[in-house]
């Protein structure tokens, strides 16, 4: 970085390793906690690299810690982590089923504590905050947030815990899949005026959807145009429907 061409990616000036003069640490391993060119947290370059200069693929650094830990990758062979909080993390795991991921994670020891951010991505794309969830700052806490979204390729989870003075450290990324290769829902169910039909069956696209009261009598058809549709139903009264697509599956519909 020292004498660098700031037109090519790099930065005229100090890095601010850890120990430039002792690389490997003094345990003389590399890729350890106490290797020498590890950023400082005061180094200019944290959150200073190119996300599209990472190789597909690659997720971790040299150490094998997260390789973007803050959205924009650091400059350097080592990600830099940010000071923990107090709280500590219990356990964070997910499941993802017919679109649907279900993440679930417990605390204890939450002083202090704003809120959590529920990030996601996926094989190529950036973290994206898809939640934020209030911290109940008592002594041992579970919480639990969903999160839909059709994809087909793995997706990555991971808990952005911010203090109440702006201090934030991240959790284990959970990776998820879908265990259903072809799946059609509806939610939110019960619906109020407008429900999503979400499904990953490219063959229902361009067909008609029908809606069934419970004596079998059709009170609305709709074409189904795109993956995620919203369907109107404020017009029904309120009580049990049957959406009907054109593969033959049914879905039970509850209108309040």
């Amino acid at each position: 970085m020292q004498d660098g061409d700031t037109n090519n990616g790099n930065k005229n000036t100090d890095p601010l390793f850890v120990n430039a003069n002792n690389p490997m640490g003094a345990d003389g391993i590399w890729g350890t906690a106490d290797d020498g060119l590890r950023l400082q947290t005061s180094s200019p370059a944290i959150n200073a690299g190119s996300n599209t200069a990472i190789p597909n693929g690659l997720t971790t650094d040299f150490s094998g810690a997260i390789r973007i830990q803050d959205n924009t990758v650091d400059m350097g062979a080592y990600e830099t982590t940010p000071e923990p909080l107090p709280l500590k993390l219990v356990s964070f795991t997910g499941k993802r089923f017919n679109g649907l991921s279900t993440l679930n994670w417990q605390t204890t020891n939450e002083e202090g504590v704003k809120n959590f951010e529920l990030q996601r991505r996926n094989d190529l794309g950036d973290f994206v905050t898809v939640a934020t969830i209030s911290a109940k700052n008592a002594a041992t806490q579970r919480y639990t947030q969903e999160d839909y979204t059709i994809a087909a390729t793995t997706l990555y989870y991971r808990l952005k815990m911010v203090d109440a003075n702006g201090d934030y450290t991240y959790s284990n990324l959970v990776h998820l899949s879908d265990k259903a290769a072809v799946a059609t829902t509806i939610y939110p169910n019960p619906v109020n005026n407008v429900f999503t039909v979400a499904t990953t069956n490219e063959t229902l696209i361009g067909t008609v959807i029908g809606i069934s009261d419970v004596k079998g009598a059709v009170v609305w058809k709709q074409k189904l145009n795109a993956s995620i549709q919203q369907v109107d139903v404020t017009h029904l009264a309120p009580g049990i429907y049957f959406v009907k697509f054109a593969n033959g599956e049914v879905k039970k519909l509850i209108k309040k």
